[in-house]
């Protein structure tokens, strides 16, 4: 793997990572109950969207998808998605989302920006060994990557049937074009690190969602284990205290005596204590 080929995976890396925490907001109210605010989701919903606001915007004729810089491009992208993250959270404060999170949500989220940036280079390491387009669909799918590249509207030509449109689902391949324009990296080589993509995106989401699974998992186990003490020691404490409560002693003052027997009495007659009684008892 030459020097330029890990400059392409890091500039590919540091591109998922700013839409990512550019998403985090809306992710980490969708998956607000994770440990991890879903936040290896939010590179997921981020790209997705971004490709969606492209598709519309070329599809209408706002934008000219193949003529456009990618510097305004990118503003138009970025300016669209904090609409509507403002839109759905009624605000919109990357700072604010980010310094509400505990300590340790903020390293499980560093743990899992770590493991996909290890998987993506992995990936991509394995696949500079053989890096070539060829075979099964890669040939058509790089094929229609570049007629989208080339296309100012949308649907894109097809290559094999150029002036007629792609009469072909092309909405992977519209998403690696609006990776690869942003990341202005030649697109014989997103290629290669989409599939690298692919698989760490599907690596940290299994991770997540096995993570949270064993969490709450572990967390119902745990307050489960504890009730289950607490009610076998407070049955315990109250048959204790049932059975050593006719050998009370009591002072020989008959005023003292009244009182303290009408407490007890009352004590006993209460309905929390009744409840209580009732839930020790219990023998099932």
């Amino acid at each position: 793997m030459a020097f330029s080929d890990i400059i392409s995976i890091f500039q590919w890396w540091l591109l998922l990572f700013v839409m990512g925490i550019l998403f985090y907001p809306v992710s980490s109210r969708l998956f607000s109950v994770f440990s991890d605010k879903g936040y290896i989701f939010s590179k997921i919903l981020s790209i997705s969207v971004a490709t969606y606001i492209t598709f519309v915007l070329g599809t209408i004729g706002i934008i000219r998808f193949a003529s456009i810089p990618t510097p305004l491009f990118a503003l138009i992208l970025l300016g669209t998605l904090i609409f509507l993250q403002a839109v759905f959270l009624k605000t919109f404060s990357l700072r604010a989302a980010w310094r509400k999170e505990p300590p340790s949500v903020l390293l499980l989220i560093v743990f899992e920006e770590l493991l996909f940036g290890g998987a993506l280079f992995l990936w991509s390491y394995i696949r500079s060994f053989q890096p070539d387009i060829n075979g099964l669909e890669k040939l058509m799918d790089y094929g229609f990557i570049n007629s989208i590249l080339r296309s100012d509207a949308f649907p894109p030509k097809d290559m094999w049937f150029t002036p007629f449109s792609i009469n072909y689902y092309y909405f992977g391949h519209l998403l690696t074009a609006v990776l690869t324009k942003l990341a202005a990296i030649p697109s014989e080589i997103t290629y290669n690190l989409m599939i690298a993509s692919l698989f760490a995106l599907t690596m940290c989401s299994s991770f997540s969602i096995g993570y949270n699974l064993f969490a709450n998992v572990l967390k119902k186990a745990t307050r489960r284990a504890c009730c289950r003490v607490l009610k076998i020691v407070s049955r315990r404490m109250f048959r204790f205290g049932i059975s050593s409560f006719p050998r009370l002693h009591f002072p020989t003052h008959t005023g003292t005596q009244t009182r303290r027997v009408l407490f007890i009495t009352r004590f006993m007659n209460s309905p929390c204590t009744r409840l209580l009684f009732r839930i020790c008892m219990d023998t099932s």
